[in-house]
């Protein structure tokens, strides 16, 4: 029995060492297993202090790339700022030299043969008034972009005034209009000399624009009394009246070259059919010119109109249309002036300087009637860019007009300084007339300088009298 029991017991004694056993096995493989796991935690544990050190370097790396961008952000914005001010600084010192340069050539004497009325100094005052109305002279990007058009528009005003005044009617009226537009021109340098400002100089020099405006509206042709019915009827008129002008002077001209080929021979045939094929392509432009501007004109009145009559139109519009008869009459002048100046060249009676003033004339002219077609045109009309192409070739005829003009004055100077064809007789006789000639030239400078002599002790009487000279002496 005791047996038995410790047979019993002995096995139970090794079911409990092997369970032990294998108890300490599994003990030992899950501390092995732990020791692995810690292992593991600790390199996932310097990986993760790894990539905290590099987040925190990127986000350093980060905020200084922020900061680096915001500098440069601001030193593009800055030399930008730089940039712009220098652009504009330059942009103001070029209008004040273009306006300087202006007020000096406008008594220019070559321009003396300018002509213009007072309906083109008005059109280009337009945009003058509403530049110095409009614009915010505190904005100097709003300057950047008003300020050339303002300067060259003010430019023109200048030689328009003077040569508006040429056709006032009184002495008063162009000393008035002439005063005016100096006043405007000085206004502008001061407007165009301290920018930003305030736009106080602007608006003085606004109202002085509209005094000349005023000025200049009293030298218009007046159509005024003209009844409405009759006002679309004598535009219509006018335009075909110049349009008859210029067909007759180029039919005139045909006549002259065929006369002159009979009659003339050599060098003085060469420069007059030079002269006069020059001229004749000169009025086939203009007329080619006063067609297209007559479409246009229809044009205007047709979008213009609505549901009025073209009379209607042109009655409304009486500023403009009193510019346009004005055009379109110094057209047809011109025109006839340069055939009258032609004839009597190619007769031997007349003057190469005339024709190049002539051509000139007809130049300015044609110019007043394509401003005054273009005022109420629409920028993109077909009929426009057929007068603007039409334009720029009345402008390349004169120019070869007055090349020509030139050329021929020269060939036919040199023409005369031969003398090497000439008989004893006729040398006594073209020195005896240069004699002549001299000594009238002498007697004309002599009476010149004593006119100028005058005219300085005149200056200098009243430049003392301005100064107070006089009252300087008399207090000694």
């Amino acid at each position: 029995m005791l047996r038995s029991q410790l047979s019993l017991q002995q096995t139970e004694a090794d079911e409990l060492r092997q369970s032990w056993h294998a108890s300490f096995e599994e003990v030992a493989q899950l501390q092995a297993r732990l020791q692995d796991q810690g292992v593991l935690l600790t390199g996932a544990e310097e990986r993760c202090s790894s990539l905290e050190v590099q987040v925190a370097s990127l986000r350093e790396e980060t905020q200084l790339l922020a900061t680096e961008r915001n500098r440069l952000e601001k030193k593009a914005q800055d030399d930008v700022q730089q940039e712009h001010d220098r652009l504009f600084a330059l942009q103001c010192s070029v209008c004040v030299r273009v306006l300087t340069q202006a007020q000096s050539d406008v008594d220019h004497p070559s321009l003396l043969s300018c002509r213009a009325g007072a309906e083109a100094l008005l059109l280009v005052s337009d945009p003058v008034v509403r530049l110095l109305r409009d614009t915010d002279w505190k904005d100097t990007r709003a300057l950047f972009g008003a300020l050339p058009t303002l300067v060259h528009h003010g430019a023109e005003m200048m030689f328009l005034a003077r040569a508006a005044a040429k056709n006032a009617p009184e002495p008063q009226q162009a000393e008035e209009l002439v005063s005016a537009s100096d006043r405007v021109a000085n206004l502008l340098l001061s407007v165009t000399s301290v920018l930003p400002s305030d736009g106080v100089a602007a608006a003085e020099c606004l109202a002085a624009v509209e005094h000349l405006r005023q000025l200049a509206s009293t030298l218009l042709p007046k159509v005024a009394d003209i009844s409405r019915e009759e006002i679309g009827d004598l535009v219509e008129e006018e335009m075909q009246r110049t349009a008859d002008a210029i067909e007759a002077a180029t039919q005139r001209i045909q006549q002259m070259i065929d006369k002159t080929r009979s009659e003339q021979s050599g060098i003085r045939l060469q420069v007059s059919e030079k002269i006069l094929d020059t001229c004749q392509g000169l009025m086939d432009a203009v007329k080619m010119l006063i067609g297209r501007s007559k479409e246009l004109q229809k044009e205007i009145a047709q979008q213009g109109r609505g549901t009025a009559s073209s009379k209607e139109f042109y009655s409304k519009n009486h500023r403009w249309t009193e510019g346009l008869i004005s055009a379109a009459k110094q057209v047809g002048l011109a025109a006839r002036m340069l055939i009258d100046k032609a004839d009597l060249l190619v007769a031997g009676e007349g003057q190469f300087e005339a024709i190049i003033a002539c051509s000139q004339e007809i130049a300015a002219s044609t110019a007043q009637l394509v401003v005054a077609s273009k005022v109420k045109a629409d920028r993109n009309s077909t009929r426009l860019g057929e007068v603007t192409e039409a334009s720029r070739a009345v402008t390349m005829r004169t120019a070869q007009l007055v090349a020509e003009a030139k050329s021929g004055s020269r060939v036919v100077e040199e023409a005369v300084l031969d003398f090497s064809q000439l008989s004893l007789t006729q040398t006594k006789r073209v020195e005896m007339e240069a004699q002549v000639k001299v000594l009238e030239l002498e007697k004309l400078l002599e009476r010149e300088r004593e006119r100028l002599g005058t005219l300085r002790k005149q200056h200098y009487q009243l430049a003392g009298a301005d100064e107070g000279w006089g009252d300087e002496v008399e207090q000694k």
